[in-house]
């Protein structure tokens, strides 16, 4: 009995001691990253100038502190959705590098809890600089601090993140771009298909644009979709980039649009004028019939019905107008005979 009652009491201290260690063990687990202010800057600065800015770096973590390790690097586009690929800017020969001339006033630092840190930075502008675009990243790295990993049983991945720096050189820009697609479809699972038929009256319309930048600076293209029925008379405006998002040189950006057509019929024409630089445009058009078939089918099927009434009708009235002279006929034979 005494037995059995001790290796309960073990048991249940057992349990609470592994109850105890979870809690722990998740504080360790939901430790976050920095939060940087601003995370995107524009600016711009005359060849053989200096610009100075400063980015904030704060710890919303309760219960860690962190070590702050910041590095430079410049960034490229990357795909067609306004993502950026990165790269060491000493192995970056490109004239849109921006990490050559960057440099930041802290390479390390620490971060109590719940604390924030300005960190100011400089771009040495050559003069020689050339004009347009220049881009870099300043990259901060959070790890927890040595007291923190001192009582940690494991080592956490902190996600670093990076303040953007899209800079330009003043001078003769050059601004160039195009529409390279511009369609209208249906997307299923983030793939877009481009139709040229819709078979229902109301239908859901996914358009998609696609700008290239062969400028020499990053651009913002902004405009609208504008869709018109096969009267002419417009049923709907859409707005292109309405987030401000950024072109980047030598590179395509998608740009996502959607409009619900309730009750369509027929052909639908649509264009899309996009503004971008120095007060250059480009359009372009697309056309689409939307032929709902239940709609379709009722209709025809309701002509031929009365297709076939008007013929009955007809070969019924025709009959009896030959009944009718075929009587008078044989009444005139009659009184002849008479």
């Amino acid at each position: 009995m005494r037995k059995g009652l001790l290796k309960f009491v073990l048991s249940l201290i057992s349990l609470c001691a592994l109850f105890s260690f979870v809690p722990a063990l998740a504080a360790e687990g939901d430790v976050n990253g920095v939060i940087i202010s601003p995370p995107l800057t524009e600016k711009q600065a005359a060849p053989g100038s200096v610009y100075s800015d400063s980015v904030k770096v704060t710890n919303p973590n309760a219960n860690a502190d962190l070590t702050v390790t910041v590095s430079v690097e410049d960034f490229v586009a990357k795909g067609e959705d306004g993502q950026q690929s990165f790269i060491e800017s000493a192995e970056n020969n490109s004239s849109y590098s921006l990490g050559r001339w960057l440099t930041v006033s802290e390479n390390s630092f620490e971060l109590k809890s719940n604390q924030s840190k300005v960190v100011n930075y400089t771009i040495n502008v050559p003069a020689n600089a050339e004009p347009g675009g220049h881009y870099g990243v300043i990259f901060f790295s959070p790890t927890l601090s040595a007291s923190n990993q001192a009582n940690s049983n494991s080592v956490l991945a902190i996600p670093k993140i990076g303040a953007l720096i899209l800079f330009t050189v003043p001078g003769d820009i050059n601004y160039s771009g195009q529409i390279t697609s511009f369609e209208a479809g249906k997307k299923v699972d983030d793939t877009f298909t481009a139709k040229k038929l819709f078979i229902d009256s109301n239908n859901v319309i996914d358009y998609l644009t696609k700008f290239q930048n062969s400028s020499s600076t990053h651009v913002k293209p902004v405009g609208e979709i504008v869709i018109k029925n096969m009267f002419g008379k417009e049923i709907a405006k859409l707005t292109v980039n309405d987030k401000d998002g950024n072109v980047l040189p030598d590179s395509v950006r998608k740009f996502e649009n959607q409009s619900e057509i309730k009750h369509g019929f027929g052909l639908y024409n649509t264009s899309v004028t996009l503004s971008y630089g120095e007060n250059k445009t480009v359009s372009a058009i697309y056309s689409f019939w939307i032929v709902p078939w239940k709609e379709t089918v009722g209709a025809v099927v309701v002509l031929i019905i009365l297709i076939w009434i008007f013929r009955n009708l007809s070969w019924k009235k025709k009959n009896s107008q030959i009944a009718d002279n075929n009587t008078t006929n044989n009444t005139s034979n009659t009184s002849s005979n008479i």
